[in-house]
């Protein structure tokens, strides 16, 4: 399919990062809300989430559709950047959930941070991608052409929405040591996402991108190269790459608000992934992202809309395959216990 090719002016100006503020010791605001659709008294829930990511579109549709007031839900959601802030956001207590990757979680639950998954978001949903001029491989396809073309990568700039627990900067680091290569053989370079990230591929700040949706749409087929194109392909398929947490405090203060919360989240993912509902998905895509056209909100859903997975619930076989995340980390062999830091009354809702 060709894609748009979207103008940087436009891209610069799509996203404000807003961070999150951490003053004193207060935590998130817990006074009802007003009462919901059933006359009972709402819950508001502190939700942290990178900026732009597809993972909260459905969540924040779902709210726009009443879902989640149906069930004497609000949801706040509060941007925070970065894998690492969004860990510390949420065992701070200054958020009740993140929408986070599980690179970014399973390293918490590893020094015994109280911290519980209720669903999950996405399945793997990366690619990486490189300069026109780069000496790729294409289509790169399959487990050897995508590490033939990594290899190329040796003393390039890359860039990854974020450095430390990044999951792009885990699998960018897995790919590399997978071609015989070492993450200090490559500068990595925090590109954030959306505007900022697809800037600085156009500006060549960087030589190659780990690509979450909709860098690709955004840059267009001309603009780019395949190094690996990974989403739908043999290792790196289906995997369980992001996931709603909370912690085991907020369940045991707000248990029936945490079971709504899973409950109305499940409706959301099934509503906006219903085929009948698909225009109406796919025009609240484009506003929620700020894309630029309905053509390119249509390319982003139709290219990624699989990967969305907050209607299902963690199975063991999912939460298991998302150990990949820690490969050629130092908890690389760790799985949390299923039992311990799964939900199961949200697995069950």
């Amino acid at each position: 399919m060709k894609l748009t090719k979207l103008r940087l002016a436009t891209v610069l100006s799509s996203l404000v990062i807003i961070g999150v503020a951490m003053t004193g010791c207060a935590g998130p605001s817990q006074s009802p809300a007003p009462s919901g659709l059933t006359g009972a008294p709402m819950t508001s829930i502190d939700v942290a989430s990178p900026p732009g990511t597809l993972q909260a579109v459905p969540i924040a549709f779902g709210e726009a559709k009443g879902l989640y007031a149906k069930h004497n839900i609000d949801v706040k959601f509060v941007s925070v950047t970065g894998a690492s802030a969004l860990a510390t956001a949420l065992v701070s207590g200054s958020v009740n959930m993140s929408i986070s990757a599980v690179s970014a979680i399973w390293p918490l639950a590893n020094q015994d941070q109280p911290v519980v998954a209720l669903l999950p978001t996405l399945s793997s949903y990366f690619n990486v991608i490189g300069q026109p001029d780069l000496n790729l491989q294409e289509p790169a396809k399959g487990e050897k052409a995508s590490l033939d073309n990594v290899k190329l990568l040796k003393g390039k700039k890359i860039g990854v929405s974020a450095l430390g627990l990044s999951a792009p900067k885990v699998l960018m680091d897995y790919l590399l040591k997978q071609a015989g290569l070492s993450p200090t053989d490559v500068t990595y370079i925090a590109t954030g996402n959306l505007a900022t990230s697809v800037a600085a591929f156009q500006q060549k700040q960087v030589d190659a991108l780990v690509t979450t949706p909709p860098d690709e749409e955004y840059l267009g087929s001309d603009a780019f190269k395949y190094v690996a194109n990974l989403a739908d392909t043999g290792t790196y398929k289906g995997l369980l790459s992001g996931e709603v947490t909370t912690t085991k405090s907020y369940i045991s203060s707000h248990r029936q608000a945490v079971t709504d919360m899973c409950i109305a989240t499940k409706e959301s993912y099934a509503y906006m992934k219903d085929p009948k509902n698909e225009k109406e998905a796919v025009a609240f895509l484009k506003t929620y992202l700020n894309l630029p056209s309905n053509d390119i909100a249509q390319q982003v859903w139709d290219n990624w809309n699989f990967s969305l997975i907050g209607d299902k619930p963690i199975s063991e076989k999912l939460w298991k395959s998302a150990s990949f995340w820690q490969a050629g980390s130092d908890i690389a062999d760790y799985v949390p216990d299923f039992n311990t830091y799964v939900d199961k009354a949200c697995n069950k809702a």
